[in-house]
């Protein structure tokens, strides 16, 4: 496993040249119903933020929940997005896999929903995780995310 998370890393560092501007970097606080609480989310995403007009968004990342109950909250996930960039704003829909159902996130496709404002050096986001109770009801996930851009 450590070897796999080095040459992940690897790989990574080599191509950041490559990709420039469109390697970000986030993280940020994870909630149910707009209470933000104990949770945190960390991933890695490509887009090409550059002009108007939509552009793919590929993500993936991980949301870990601390919680003080036997549910698993926590869960990795891989996602692609169609983005619409109009000047520093964006939004976009796509869709998400992730690695095992929670509490929240009762099936393993889930819709993924982002609204953000782009900055010189980053960007603020919020994104709502659902399966849009297409495959039973879920309570959802909400993360408001600062990334950062390469």
């Amino acid at each position: 496993m450590v070897k796999q998370l080095l040459l992940i890393a690897l790989l990574f560092l080599v191509s950041l040249p490559v990709f420039a501007d469109e390697f970000h970097f986030g993280g940020g606080v994870q909630g149910t119903n707009m209470y933000f609480r104990n949770g945190v989310s960390v991933y890695g995403a490509y887009m090409n933020d550059t002009g108007d007009g939509w552009t793919p968004r590929f993500q993936i990342g991980r949301i870990w929940v601390n919680n003080n109950t036997s549910q698993n909250l926590s869960t990795d996930y891989a996602s692609a997005s169609a983005i619409y960039l109009n000047n520093h704003f964006f939004y976009g829909i796509g869709g998400m896999v992730i690695s095992n159902q929670t509490y929240q996130l009762t099936s393993r496709y889930q819709f993924i929903e982002t609204v953000g404002y782009n900055f010189s050096f980053g960007a603020i986001l919020f994104q709502h995780i659902s399966n849009g109770n297409t495959g039973g009801r879920n309570l959802g996930v909400n993360l408001l995310e600062y990334e950062f851009h390469f």
